[in-house]
């Protein structure tokens, strides 16, 4: 599944290519899904650590 949309593939030249905001959106929460995983581990290691 492609999460980039061209709006006219007959006009695009090189890498030109638009994101739709729903890819954004959707990379983003991943983005902060995964941040606050790896904040569980780091206090995780920590308190093993101690």
């Amino acid at each position: 599944m492609s999460y980039i949309t061209i709006p006219h593939p007959n006009a695009v030249n090189g890498h030109t290519a638009v994101i739709c905001s729903t890819s954004i959106r959707h990379i983003l929460a991943v983005r902060k899904s995964t941040l606050l995983q790896i904040d569980t581990l780091i206090r995780q290691l920590t308190e093993i650590s101690a």
